[in-house]
């Protein structure tokens, strides 16, 4: 089976984006976040949700993609039904944790909107609550279509290397 659309999700500081940008240059599959879906404007102005629908209905119709992101609820189980492979990131939260302090810490450097201590805090808090047991739920929407959990970085590396 020819792997064309691609879902990816676990939670904050998981590393979905890294994993979706190398997915998407190793396939050559255009790569989207859910955050394109749901802010107008970067985590400030959020899209309505009949809005957000519509947008990842229209990714989600194309031949080939990756979409990676924290699932925020039911809205994105249409697109999971579409992917040929769903991969679910479920690293620990001493990982999660210092992952985010890392691109914290990188965001404040190059002084980003939005990138300060007390974001470090909120995210941090969000990673710590994150709820990786939900997963199965999502392994039940794609009925049977391949779904991977990886629980580290090691797992993420043999999964690129055997990817073709």
């Amino acid at each position: 089976m020819k792997i064309e659309r691609i879902w990816i999700f676990g939670g904050v500081g998981s590393g979905k984006t890294t994993l979706a940008n190398k997915i998407s240059e190793k396939l050559e599959l255009p790569h989207y976040s859910t955050d394109d879906f749901v802010y107008k404007k970067k985590w400030s102005e959020k899209y309505s949700k009949s809005a957000k629908i519509k947008k990842l209905g229209t990714v989600s119709k194309k031949t080939s993609w990756v979409i990676e992101g924290v699932p925020y609820s039911d809205w994105i189980k249409p697109s999971i039904k579409k992917a040929d492979l769903v991969i679910f990131l479920k690293m620990n939260r001493f990982r999660l944790s210092s992952r985010i302090i890392k691109r914290q810490r990188l965001r404040m450097k190059n002084k980003e909107d939005g990138a300060n201590f007390s974001g470090s805090l909120g995210l941090i808090k969000q990673a710590i609550g994150y709820r990786s047991g939900d997963y199965e739920k999502y392994r039940s929407v794609v009925n049977g279509k391949n779904f991977i959990v990886l629980r580290n970085p090691k797992q993420v590396d043999k999964f690129l290397e055997e990817l073709k």
